[in-house]
């Protein structure tokens, strides 16, 4: 019966053999999957432009996505916004500034720039968000300053939104 015994029950030494794999597993798991976010993180940020920024896209009905964004206030100069769809269904896009929208058709599989100004805010002024709908949903980078090459000037056609 002892030697029954002996054969189930684990020693001190198996337990602390089995912890540090268990442990030493876990750290190597983490790790990996920190080196993969690192990475994505600088492959993103080589691939963007001076001066762009991404925030993430909230979805909304099926197949759109919503972003917004912030500038400066004190900001005053060209804007832009580059639609990245990940195919090359045509998309809609909307961007809504205060009580100004526009619409736009962006059509094929490759990311497109629109430019657009930004006159500062006024004082006393709330700086209003900028919100942008893709349908179907796209990634959606916003900048400032000089922006990328082949940007599309979208300045006309902006309407005043009621309500």
């Amino acid at each position: 019966m002892s030697g029954r015994a002996r054969s189930h029950s684990r020693s001190p030494g198996r337990l602390w053999a089995w912890v540090g794999t268990t442990v030493l597993g876990a750290v190597a798991v983490s790790g990996a999957l920190l080196a993969v976010l690192h990475q994505r993180d600088q492959s993103d940020g080589r691939d963007r432009p001076a001066g762009a920024s991404e925030q993430a896209g909230q979805p909304r009905a099926a197949g759109r996505q919503h972003w917004q964004h912030e500038w400066p206030a004190s900001y005053a100069g060209p804007v832009w916004i580059t639609v990245n769809p990940p195919d090359d269904l045509p998309r809609t896009i909307t961007i809504t500034w205060g009580p100004w929208q526009r619409q736009l058709l962006h059509d094929g599989a490759g990311p497109k720039t629109y430019l657009f100004a930004k006159s500062p805010t006024g004082k006393g002024e709330e700086t209003v968000p900028t919100s942008v709908d893709v349908d179907p949903a796209a990634v959606v980078t916003f900048g400032s300053g000089t922006p990328p090459d082949a940007a599309v000037d979208v300045n006309i056609g902006w309407t005043r939104v009621s309500g």
